[in-house]
């Protein structure tokens, strides 16, 4: 994809994605499932009704009846608009109370379907679904099929609680009385032979397709992904260009226009599915219009894949992947964003995404120049090309000694970068691990910290290493040196959680200071002071460390902890 294609995406997400209806198709995205707070009281019907929704989850889902508490926090969710309907839903099945299970692909469908559809699967629907598992698709993937679905929006409605899905559009059929013209169908089934393979009907195809019309076995809707997925036309060698106009001349009856034909093709560049395009030309008001001319049922096309049912987030995930330079499979973007809908974790977040590549050894292997490794950064992350004075900054900062993964912490930590994130519909906080470190380390260290005492605890169980330090230095330089050899004294251990404690969306700062010595005196230290919800937390690493008592969130002057003498804040 050119460049300016690339710098025009995120005008693109918010003008033209922002909305869940586009080319007369209803695409439930993420901001879809977003309830808004009840401007009046709640009745307590509507809390019975939530409440049964809840019940009917720990039933189903996890095979036991609810506990009080956990019934009470679920419908606060629900209430309060935390969690989306579809969100509630997927933490069952994400939990780690669900996983104990360690179900079989076949009951793990079984499960989707009782839970989702309320209802067993016919044995083709579970060998479909047991077999995209197979194939290396992720669980996580196959439950947002279930999430979307229409069966699973009308359970929601049975319980008064709104679900949006992709198949809410109106259904186009036609008026009892009109008497189908087989010949009428006939010349619609051989424009589509005309249009999408460059032929005339062969004899076997036009029966086919005709007598499906005909007896309502098929949609038009149908009948053209038959056309479209077909080896012959698979196998025509279109370019882009031509593959668009085939879908102009075939569902609108005529050719494009430019800057329609650019939008397709943007889409098309940026990786969204053949039924994406295929549903926001079948579901045109120009198709509408000629399936009635001939007398035939529109149909839908139902999207399912997550990569289609957020556009936004497809954009930004395909746009972080272009660094690689190479083609990159739907299931790597597909699991991305699925990950950003229910992860909670480090996974979860945009920032996860652009360190998983720019310090992948894929892409240090590359060889980019410094020059095409900041354009890169521009480009892809924040949509715009990078100013002369940039590029000048941050060569100056690689050729003085410092490193890449610095920069890309630098642009992560940017409020343009927070920006395009918020466009994209993607979640902004950074990942639990430090972007300068290696991405080992990091994939280690994320799969150890997940909330904040996991933090703390990884801090507080560092080999401790007594040693001079300078303050002054910063606590970048304290943690980055504990963080990679897995030691420190009380400046690194409180860097060290600092900083993962930063990055799990606290709001903090490392202290320098003085305690109490048992030889008498005072004796020069350091801790962390978080700020949650204008509460003034002290965080100790060391004081757990050196007495075996708890050092998370206590206060000062607090009972059996140290005396601090604070002194001053410590620069970043």
């Amino acid at each position: 994809m050119n460049n300016f294609k690339r710098l025009i995406s995120a005008a693109i997400a918010v003008t033209m994605l922002s909305s869940s209806v586009y080319g007369g198709v209803v695409m439930a995205d993420e901001s879809d499932e977003v309830m808004e707070n009840p401007q009046t009281e709640e009745t307590s019907d509507d809390s019975d009704k939530t409440e049964d929704f809840i019940s009917r989850l720990y039933t189903v889902a996890l095979n036991r009846d609810y506990d009080e508490k956990g019934l009470n926090d679920w419908v606060d969710a629900i209430k309060t608009s935390t969690y989306s309907i579809n969100q509630v839903a997927e933490l069952f099945i994400l939990s780690p109370e669900f996983e104990a299970h360690e179900y079989t692909d076949e009951e793990y469908v079984l499960i989707l379907y009782s839970t989702f559809m309320n209802r067993i699967p016919s044995q083709d629907e579970l060998d479909f679904w047991v077999d995209y598992l197979k194939e290396g698709n992720s669980r996580e993937l196959v439950l947002s099929g279930f999430t979307y679905s229409i069966e699973w929006s009308n359970i929601c409605a049975e319980y008064g609680i709104g679900n949006i899905s992709e198949a809410e559009d109106e259904e186009v059929s036609p008026s009892p009385e009109v008497t189908v013209n087989e010949e009428d169908v006939r010349a619609f089934v051989n424009r589509f032979y005309n249009c999408f393979l460059g032929r005339d009907a062969d004899p076997e195809g036009m029966e086919t397709w005709t007598k499906a019309l005909v007896s309502g076995e098929f949609t038009a809707c149908e009948v053209a992904t038959g056309f479209i997925y077909s080896t012959e036309f698979q196998n025509s060698n279109l370019s882009p260009e031509e593959f668009i106009e085939r879908f102009y001349t075939a569902f609108l009856n005529r050719e494009s226009d430019k800057a329609g034909l650019d939008t397709w093709l943007y889409y098309y560049d940026y990786g969204f599915s053949t039924d994406f395009i295929i549903s926001g030309f079948a579901h045109s008001e120009e198709f509408s219009n000629l399936c009635k001319e001939y007398g035939i049922t529109r149909g839908e096309i139902v999207l399912r894949e997550p990569r289609d049912l957020n556009p936004s987030k497809q954009m930004f995930v395909y746009d972080v992947y272009s660094a690689l330079g190479r083609d990159v499979a739907p299931a790597v973007w597909n699991d991305a964003i699925v990950a950003m809908n229910t992860r909670t974790d480090a996974a979860g977040y945009g920032a996860y995404y652009v360190r998983q590549v720019f310090c992948s050894d894929e892409y240090v292997a590359r060889n980019r120049t410094d020059d095409e490794f900041i354009q890169d950064l521009y480009t892809l992350l924040l949509c715009r090309e990078a100013t002369a004075d940039e590029i000048n900054n941050i060569k100056a900062t690689l050729s003085n000694g410092g490193n890449r993964n610095s920069v890309i912490d630098t642009i992560i930590d940017s409020s343009e970068f927070e920006t395009r994130c918020a466009n994209s519909g993607v979640p902004y906080r950074r990942g639990v691990a430090p972007g300068y470190l290696s991405p080992e380390l990091q994939a280690s260290i994320n799969s150890q910290v997940t909330d904040l005492r996991s933090a703390f605890n990884y801090a507080a169980t560092m080999t401790y290493y007594r040693h001079d330090v300078d303050p002054n230095v910063g606590t970048r330089v304290f943690a980055e040196e504990s963080f990679n050899s897995r030691q420190g004294n009380c400046y690194g251990m409180a860097a060290v959680f600092l900083e993962l404690a930063k990055n799990l969306g606290y709001n903090g700062v490392q202290i320098t200071g003085a305690v109490p010595s048992r030889r008498g005196g005072m004796a020069v230290h350091s801790w962390v002071e978080l700020n949650i919800d204008g509460v003034i937390y002290v965080c100790d690493p060391d004081f757990t460390y050196g007495t075996g008592r708890d050092g998370l969130l206590i206060q000062y002057g607090q009972s059996g902890t140290w005396m601090y003498a604070r002194e001053a804040e410590m620069r970043p």
